[in-house]
């Protein structure tokens, strides 16, 4: 066939093919479908109760184009999803009339009221997602109607009672989320029938009693969630029979006994969450079997034993042991575990070396191993962890592992002024920060951008290691942005140093073999006595120019030959040494117990950002008070006297400077506690002193804090206050208090002395927590030191039998806080005839609904909105200690009923997100793999948008 032959049949087909759609009647357009009459009042209501205006939702609309919602061919409602659209009002009873909806989804909105009965009417819903609304009352019994349900989510509300027993006639129930509410009793039973189940999330409620066993006869689970309830018990061994399990969460329990030995047989498990209970015993050898464990969590227990097995678990992502007993060496065989990114095992018994097999990890963010009894050097091969964010190796006791000597690091490329540069003797890590290696000595340095400056800290050398005196926060004005090295080269190599000149009198120099003498002179053979070392960091803003800004930093290495100096270098080491006062050692005739006279920088921090934390000379504090003068004393408590002081390098800052009155042996280690714990709505550490005069053997341990200008709660409440707090403000002033302590309950710190006089308001009448970890300190070492802390009628009566502290101490002392801070009232007062204890009083004019009597006469506000506060402060008293709220539920509540006071909804969205960012404190593969699993395990269904 020649090529016109084929030409002419290939126009032919053409031509056909163009004619034979018309062969074929056309498709009928699809009919516009009206609404059925009985869909119109339900839809009308929602409109009214939901104040929105939603198209298509009339009966001169189709259906068919309405927003959110499908229809059948009938004009009845089938769907309806509207997924976080800030929906306020409730859901109307109306809702009975959609009687062919099959899928309603209202999640993420502001709904209130209880949800109605005639949801039960509703006989052909399979998909009811209610969650993250503020909901309230109970789960009505016609739910057992819905024997069509796979999916059921009322979790991140406010509904309390009992879970009704007819739940157990919804037989293909998938999952069941009611997490986060107030649910008590027990858990109910008729759950345990439900064994279509693959996600069962029950957690955050007060749910009492022990660890069910029949947990093991829901076969097909795939996610369990039980954490934050207060079960007391054992796991059972009937776990082993859910080989689904992907995600088993018991945090925050009073879970006792050992781990299971059957775990381990589930082979498919991703997340292990038993954090935060009181299980004793070894990691059992089984999780060898784990091969797809991403996550262990076991912080906060009484474990012991090896973490070999842990090694074995080789697609480990995030681990986080610390606070038990693991007793042991580091395994080498951790290498392995190439997926590595959190490695926390601070706080056991752990010895030896740390392996150098550590750096295999290339992609560790997180590598804590600190307050063991671990020795050596931080291996070399660390290097190479080019993603490392977080480090924090600091033993008990200090000094036990250090830097490798005179290893010099480099790392790069890094992009500066359009320039690729090398920096040298550092670890690059994302998030502007800098872990530092300075010739002999080790540093860190992180780096935060924050407008116009960028703040760092930087922790000195343990005992023994050459130091260097300690670096303050360097501000960039808009005129020192601009780098001084136009072109940068292609590598930036430091001068060796010159010897530092006289630093200021808040940073004197510092030898470890004797803190008051000067330092030793040069040897014969011209050595020299001190090196400079630096560092340059390339700091990136979105959308801006990136940054480079050289420090200089001051140590003394071992003493050795150096090249030339350069004579530039060595002015610019001399200008930072003058700008780098604040940190001291000990005074002259004084000896610091520790060995160290640096600044001690916490390798920790919180949601606030990183605190530097200095350590000052004795002479330096008593000048800044007047020498501790009476007019400057501001206060006293447990801990010791208070004064006011001006910090001498900056004089428009003050400081309250507490002098201890009863000293502790673990005051260095208690500093370091308080300090890495950095919040809002604590009040911040900022230094602190040691020194032992050796002529009068007197010692003398002083904290310095920010000062607070509003003083404490007390001065703002009663006749005497300096003007009233509105109700918006006093809600504020128990949320701040509640994120404060929430804060501190994440990391299993009991606070264990609320009361007013530990509630500071800053300038702005913001709350924040004084004095956490001032309880322990303040027990000391005296003879007859009791274990009970606290004040009279605020200190928990169950923790005062016990002698055992929980954060539920804490939750009981909040709660007569709030009711003080309702009331104007001490928590215990006298009148004529008796003495009245305050939570008696208030608590018969809340059963009688009564919200005027027991009030502040100052306090201009609802009745209704301080009966919601007394109710919820009482709850947080209420006996035994297993119904009261945790300071989660306390802050859920206390956001809506501010926001309620005040309309401000966007509030509380921001706190809620704030918060859990708070709470994963970096585990984020916990939530990211939680969410795959139940997602995976049991589809949201189909939303729709408008």
């Amino acid at each position: 066939m020649d090529a016109l032959t084929r030409l002419r049949l290939l126009s032919a087909v053409v031509a056909a093919l163009a004619v034979l759609p018309g062969c074929f009647p056309s498709p009928p357009l699809a009919r516009a479908q009206p609404w059925a009459k009985s869909q119109l009042p339900f839809l009308a209501e929602c409109q009214a109760a939901w104040k929105r205006s939603l198209s298509g939702w009339d009966a001169t609309s189709n259906c068919s184009e309405a927003a959110f919602v499908k229809c059948d061919k009938d004009g009845m409602l089938t769907s309806m999803a509207l997924l976080s659209q800030s929906l306020t009002g409730f859901l109307p009873a109306s809702v009975g009339a959609a009687t062919r909806l099959s899928h309603l989804e209202l999640y993420n909105n502001m709904l209130r009221d209880s949800i109605p009965d005639t949801i039960g009417s509703l006989l052909s819903l399979q998909y009811l997602d209610l969650s993250a609304n503020n909901l309230t009352g109970g789960i009505p019994s016609s739910i057992g109607n819905l024997a069509s349900l796979t999916y059921f989510s009322v979790s991140q509300n406010r509904l309390d009672g009992n879970v009704p027993s007819t739940i157990s006639r919804l037989t293909k129930l998938q999952q069941l989320s009611v997490f986060n509410n107030s649910f008590s009793g027990a858990i109910p039973p008729a759950i345990y029938g439900l064994t279509s189940l693959t996600v069962l999330e029950v957690g955050r409620n007060y749910f009492a009693g022990s660890f069910p066993s029949q947990f093991g006869d829901l076969v097909n689970l795939v996610y369990l969630e039980v954490g934050n309830m207060g079960l007391i018990g054992e796991l059972n061994s009937n776990l082993g029979k859910l080989k689904n399990l992907q995600a088993l969460y018991a945090r925050e329990n009073f879970l006792q006994g050992s781990i299971p030995a059957s775990l381990g047989l589930l082979t498919a498990l991703t997340i292990v969450q038993l954090g935060g209970n009181q299980l004793r015993g070894s990691i059992p050898a089984s999780f060898s079997n784990l091969v797809n464990l991403q996550g262990l969590y076991l912080w906060t227990n009484q474990l012991n034993g090896s973490l070999d097995v842990v090694a074995k678990c080789t697609a480990l992502q995030q681990l986080a042991v610390q606070y038990n007993q693991f007793t042991g060496s580091i395994p080498s065989a951790i290498g392995q575990l190439k997926g590595l990114n959190h490695f926390g095992v601070a706080s056991n018994k752990l010895s030896g070396p740390i392996p150098t097999t550590i750096g295999n990890l290339l992609n560790l963010t997180t590598f804590n191993v600190s307050h063991n009894t671990l020795t050596g050097y931080l291996p070399a091969s660390m290097a190479a962890l080019t993603k490392l964010e977080n480090i924090e190796f600091l033993q008990d006791p200090p000094g036990s592992v250090v830097c490798p000597p005179s290893v010099k690091w480099q790392c790069g490329p890094l992009k500066a002024a359009g320039a690729a540069i090398l920096v040298p003797y550092c670890i690059a890590c994302p998030d502007f920060c800098v872990f530092c290696f300075v010739q002999s000595e080790c540093a860190m340095l992180l780096f935060h951008l924050s407008s116009s400056s960028l703040r760092h800290r930087h922790q000195s050398a343990p005992a023994g290691i050459p130091t260097t005196t300690a670096t303050t926060a360097t501000h960039l004005s808009p005129t020192s942005r601009s780098s001084p090295l136009t072109s940068p080269p292609s590598a930036i190599s430091l001068p060796p140093p010159p010897s530092p000149p006289s630093p200021p009198p808040t940073a004197p120099p510092f030898s470890p073999s004797s803190p008051s003498s000067p330092p030793p002179p040069p040897s014969s053979s011209g050595l020299s006595v001190g090196a400079i070392a630096g560092i340059s960091v390339a700091g990136v803003a979105l959308l801006a120019v990136l940054l480079l800004l050289p420090l200089l930093l001051f140590c003394r290495p071992r003493p050795k030959p150096q090249p030339p100096i350069n004579a530039a270098a060595a002015a610019a080491a001399a200008a930072a040494a003058a700008a780098g006062g604040g940190a001291s050692g000990s005074t002259s005739g004084s000896k610091d117990p520790s060995g160290s006279g640096q600044a001690l920088v916490v390798a920790g921090g919180g949601v606030g950002g990183p605190a530097l934390c200095r350590q000052y000379r004795l002479e330096v504090l008593a000048a800044a008070t007047g020498t501790w003068a009476e007019a400057n004393k501001i206060g006293s408590g447990g801990f010791g006297d208070v004064y006011r002081a001006h910090d001498p390098a900056d004089p428009s800052m003050l400081w309250a400077v507490k002098r201890a009155k009863v000293l502790t042996n673990d005051f260095r280690r208690e500093v370091n506690e308080m300090a890495s714990k950095h919040h809002p709505h604590l009040v911040r550490l900022l230094g602190f002193c040691i020194d032992v005069n050796e002529a009068t053997e007197q010692t003398e341990q002083i904290l310095i804090y920010e000062f607070m200008p509003n003083g404490d709660l007390e001065r703002w409440l009663g006749p005497g206050a300096a003007r009233p707090l509105s109700l918006v403000q006093r809600v504020d002033v128990m949320i701040g208090m509640a994120e404060g302590l929430q804060y501190l309950h994440s990391f299993g710190i009991v606070h264990r002395d609320i009361k007013p006089a530990n509630i500071l308001l800053d300038s702005n009448l913001q709350a924040k927590v004084a004095d956490f970890g001032l309880v322990r300190m303040g027990e000391g070492t005296t003879v007859g030191a009791t274990r009970v802390m606290g004040t009279p009628g605020y200190v928990d009566p169950a923790y005062y039998k016990s002698q055992k502290a929980t954060p539920l101490a804490d939750v009981h002392s909040f709660g007569v806080v709030m009711l003080t801070i309702l009331t104007a009232r001490k928590a215990v007062y006298n009148t004529e005839d008796s003495q009245i204890n305050l939570k008696q009083w208030v608590a018969p004019f809340v059963a009688a609904n009564d919200g005027v009597t027991f009030k502040d006469p100052a306090l201009d506000a609802p009745a209704d909105i301080i009966l919601r506060l007394a109710r919820l402060a009482l709850s947080c008293t209420a006996m035994p200690t297993a119904s009261r709220p945790n300071m989660i539920k306390v802050l859920a509540e206390l956001e809506g009923i501010r926001e309620e006071a005040s309309g401000m909804a966007g509030d509380k969205m921001a706190r809620r997100i704030d918060r859990e960012i708070d709470e994963t404190r970096g585990h984020d593969i916990e939530e990211e793999v939680a969410n795959a699993i139940r997602i995976g395990s049991s589809s949201r269904g189909e939303g729709m948008s408008e």
